[in-house]
C-alpha cells in the first residue's frame, strides 16, 4: 500500500490535517516518477483529487481545488468508457466544479457540474448503492440552476430526477414515482423524509411558476408524509412542518378552502415554537406567520389577525440582518400588510409605512431579480391607494407605469398575471372616473377581460372578477346608454360567460355558486349585482330588475360586517334602489325606506368624506317625495 494511501485512510479515521498533507505530498511526488501508463497512475490521481477537495473543504484554500479540477480532468481523459470506475470518476468531478462554484459563483463551474453528474447518473447501474444519492445530488443542481435562471425545464428535471431517486428507496426495482407506492413506503429508511420533503418543494415551486393545481396536491401529499415520517425529536421537524405549512397555504391561496389555511398555522406555529431564539430559521418562520395572518385576515377579515401579521413582520424584518438576500421579501411582506390595514381603517401612517418598506425593498432588488415584478405590484398599489385618497393624477400616473412594468416583466403563463393585468385594469378604471377620458375606461375593460380569460374557471378569485367586469360594463353603458353594454355588465356577475346566451341558465347558476354562502366577501358580490339591475332597471323599467336590486342590495348590508368601513355605500346604494322603485310605485313604504337607509348612510359617512354631499341631496329629495304624497310639513324641515 502507499504512503500517500496510507496517510489518507488515517486522515479520513483520525481526522489529522498532517495526514492529509502528507496524502498529498506523498502522491505529487508519485506522480511526478509513475509513467502515464503505470497500473497505479489513476488511483494516484484519483486519490489526489479526494485529497485536495478535503483540504479545500477544511481550509477554504481554492488553490486546493484548481489542482483537484485539474487532476480530475487529466483523470478523466485517461479513463476508458469501459472502465467500471467510470462513473465513480466522473461524479467526483462535478463535485470539485461544484465546490468551486460555491466559492465563486461561476455559471460554467455550476453548468460543468451539472455535466459530469448527468453523466455520471447515466453510467451508473440502476442497483448501485450510490444511484439514488447521485440523483438526489443532480437533481438539487437542477433546482439551484433553475432559481438563478427560472428556466422551467430545470424544474422539470429537478422534480423527475428527485422523484426517481425517491422512488428507487421506496422499491429498487421500481423507477416510477406514483401514490400507491408512497402510501406503501417503509418508515424505516432514515432519508425518506428528507427526499419528500425536498420534492414536494421541488412541486410547490413549479405550481408558483406554471400554476398547476396538480404540483399543489403533490406537494402537500409529499411534505404530508415527511412530516408523519418525521420524529417529535428530529431536529428537521420544524423544516418539514414549515415546507408542509407552505404547501397548504399555497394551495389555500388557489383553491380558498379555509381548512388548508388553518392547517398551514398550525405547521408554522409548531415550527417556530421548535425554532431556538438564536438560530437562523427564526426571521423566516415569523415571515411565514406574517403571510399566513395576512391570508387570514383577507379571508375573514379579522383585525387581530391583521395586528399579528405586522407584529410578525416587524419581527422577521429586524431579525434579518442587512445584506442578507431576503430582506427585501420582508421588506415587501411587511408593505402588503401595512397597506391592508390602512384600507381597512384609513390611517394615512400606514400607508407612509408601505411606502417606506416597498421604496427600501425596491432599492436593493436587482433588476434581473425573479421577485422584481411583485414588488412593482406593491408600489403600485401603494400609489394607487394614495391616489384615491389624495386625488393627486402623479400617482395614478405612477401606478399604471409600475403595473405596466411589472407586467412586461413576467411571462403569459405565470400565475400571477391575471391579477396584475386586473388591478392595472382597476388603476385605469380610477383614472377615467376622476377625469373622464373613454380611452381609460376602454383600457380598463380590455385587461378585466384579459384578467378574466386567463383565471381558471375554479379559482376562488373568479367571482371578484366578474363583478369588477359588471362595473366597468354599467360604467360604459352609463357613459354611452348602449343596452349591450348593460347586458354584458349583468352576464358577468351572474353567468360568467357571455358568448354562449343558450347556456344563460347554467352559467348563472354556477356564478351564484362561485362565491359560498359563508363566504366573508359575499355582500360585495351582492351590492355589485343589485347595482348593474338598478341600472338596468332605468333603461328597461322591468320591475323585475328593480326588485332584484332591493332583493340583492339588502342582503349586501344583512352579510356585510357592521363594522365594515364600506357600510354606509351598500345602504346609500339600498336608499337609491328604494326610491327608485318610489318613483315608479308611489309605495310610501318605498320611500320611508330609502329615508331610514339614506339617514344610516349619513350618519355612518365621515365629516369631509366627498360623497356626503350626494347624501343629503338623496335624503333631501326622499324627504320632498314623500312631503309631496301626504303634505306633512314636518318633511320639508327634515328636507332643509
Amino acid at each position: 500500500m502507499s504512503l500517500s494511501k496510507v496517510s489518507y485512510i488515517q486522515f479520513m479515521h483520525a481526522g489529522d490535517l498532517d495526514d492529509l498533507d502528507n496524502s498529498i505530498d506523498y502522491g505529487t511526488r508519485a506522480l511526478a516518477v509513475i509513467p502515464i501508463d503505470h497500473p497505479d497512475h489513476l488511483d494516484i490521481l484519483g486519490r489526489l483529487v479526494l485529497s485536495l477537495m478535503e483540504r479545500s473543504d477544511c481550509l477554504g484554500e481554492l488553490s486546493d481545488l484548481e489542482k483537484a479540477i485539474e487532476y480530475g480532468t487529466r483523470l478523466y481523459s485517461l479513463t476508458t468508457e469501459e472502465d467500471p470506475d467510470l462513473h465513480d470518476r466522473l461524479s467526483v468531478l462535478g463535485g470539485v466544479f461544484f465546490a468551486r462554484f460555491k466559492i465563486l459563483g461561476s455559471s460554467s463551474d455550476r453548468d460543468k457540474h451539472i455535466e459530469y453528474t448527468a453523466n455520471a447518473v447515466l453510467r451508473t447501474p440502476d442497483d448501485h448503492p450510490d444511484i439514488s444519492a447521485r440523483l438526489l445530488v443532480l437533481g438539487l443542481a437542477h433546482y439551484e440552476r433553475f432559481k438563478r435562471t427560472r428556466n422551467v425545464a430545470d424544474l422539470d428535471q429537478n422534480i423527475e430526477l428527485t422523484s426517481r431517486a425517491l422512488s428507487l428507496t421506496l422499491d429498487d426495482k421500481s423507477i416510477e414515482y406514483d401514490t400507491e407506492a408512497l402510501a406503501l413506503t417503509p418508515e424505516s429508511d432514515p432519508e425518506l423524509p428528507y427526499r419528500l420533503s425536498n420534492l414536494g418543494v421541488s412541486h410547490c415551486t413549479r405550481f408558483e411558476r406554471l400554476g398547476e393545481s396538480a404540483d399543489l396536491n403533490k406537494s402537500v401529499e409529499c411534505a404530508s408524509r415527511a412530516r408523519l415520517l418525521t420524529p417529535d425529536d428530529d431536529p428537521d421537524l420544524a423544516y418539514r412542518l414549515s415546507n408542509l405549512g407552505t404547501s397548504l397555504h399555497a394551495r389555500f391561496q388557489h383553491m380558498g378552502d379555509s381548512g388548508d389555511l388553518e392547517k398551514a398555522l398550525d405547521c408554522y406555529q409548531q415550527a417556530y415554537s421548535l425554532t431556538t431564539e438564536h438560530d437562523p430559521d427564526v426571521p423566516e418562520r415569523l415571515s411565514n406567520l406574517c403571510t399566513s395572518y395576512h391570508s387570514r385576515f383577507k379571508h375573514m377579515e379579522k383585525m387581530g389577525d391583521l395586528d399579528k401579521s405586522i407584529e410578525y413582520g416587524i419581527r422577521a424584518y429586524t431579525l434579518t440582518p442587512k445584506g442578507d438576500s431576503d430582506l427585501p421579501d420582508r421588506l415587501t411582506e411587511l408593505c402588503v400588510s401595512y397597506h391592508t390595514r390602512f384600507e381597512r381603517l384609513g390611517d394615512l401612517g400606514d400607508l407612509i409605512q408601505a411606502f417606506e418598506h416597498i421604496t427600501e425593498a425596491l432599492s436593493l432588488t436587482p433588476q434581473d431579480d425573479t421577485k422584481l415584478p411583485y414588488q412593482l405590484g406593491q408600489i403600485s398599489i401603494a400609489h394607487f391607494a394614495q391616489f384615491l385618497r389624495l386625488k393627486n393624477s402623479d400617482d395614478i400616473d405612477k401606478a399604471i407605469e409600475y403595473e405596466t412594468r411589472a407586467i412586461s416583466l413576467t411571462s403569459e403563463t405565470h400565475r400571477e398575471r391575471p391579477w396584475q393585468l386586473s388591478r392595472l385594469s382597476a388603476a385605469y378604471y380610477a383614472r377615467f372616473l376622476n377625469y373622464g377620458d373613454a380611452s381609460d375606461l376602454d383600457q380598463a375593460i380590455k385587461h378585466e377581460t384579459q384578467a378574466y380569460m386567463l383565471t381558471s374557471k375554479t379559482h376562488p378569485g373568479l367571482p371578484y372578477q366578474l363583478n369588477r367586469l359588471g362595473a366597468l360594463y354599467v360604467s360604459r353603458f352609463e357613459g354611452s346608454d348602449d343596452l349591450g353594454d348593460l347586458d354584458t355588465a349583468i352576464e358577468f356577475k351572474r353567468l360568467g360567460e357571455v358568448d354562449d346566451i343558450e347556456r344563460a341558465v347554467d352559467f348563472g347558476t354556477k356564478s351564484r355558486l362561485l362565491t359560498p354562502v359563508d363566504h366573508p366577501k359575499l355582500f360585495k358580490r351582492l351590492s355589485g349585482l343589485g347595482e348593474c339591475h338598478r341600472v338596468r332597471y332605468l333603461q328597461s323599467n322591468s320591475l323585475k330588475d328593480i326588485d332584484l336590486a332591493i332583493e340583492y342590495g339588502f342582503g349586501a348590508y344583512s352579510q356585510a360586517p357592521q363594522d365594515h368601513p364600506g357600510l354606509h355605500h351598500l345602504l346609500g346604494n339600498l336608499a337609491g334602489s328604494y326610491f327608485t322603485r318610489f318613483k315608479s310605485s308611489d309605495s310610501l313604504e318605498d320611500v320611508e325606506k330609502a329615508i331610514d337607509y339614506e339617514t344610516q348612510a349619513l350618519s355612518l359617512t365621515v365629516e369631509g368624506h366627498p360623497i356626503r354631499a350626494e347624501r343629503f341631496t338623496g335624503l333631501s329629495e326622499s324627504h320632498l317625495a314623500q312631503f309631496e304624497n301626504l303634505h306633512n310639513l314636518s318633511d320639508l324641515d327634515d328636507r332643509r
